[in-house]
């Protein structure tokens, strides 16, 4: 992600789980702040809106819930 970009991530199945990795730099998710190295797990939302404060470098896991 370039620094300013938004990404609307929209999840492929409703109830599925959403694993997310910092591979680098640093990203507003979930309402909070995110740096190299940092992950977070998000349940129960059908998308998430990531903000790239410097050019990221991210990856993210559909983990289904059953």
């Amino acid at each position: 992600m370039d620094k300013g970009s938004v990404v609307d991530y929209q999840l492929n199945l409703t109830g599925n789980g959403l694993m997310v990795f910092v591979i680098e730099g640093e990203v507003n998710a979930a309402g909070g702040q995110l740096r190299r190295r940092d992950s977070f797990e998000m349940w129960g939302a059908d998308q998430l809106s990531v903000e790239a404060r410097e050019d990221a470098r991210l990856l993210l896991i559909e983990v289904p819930a059953d």
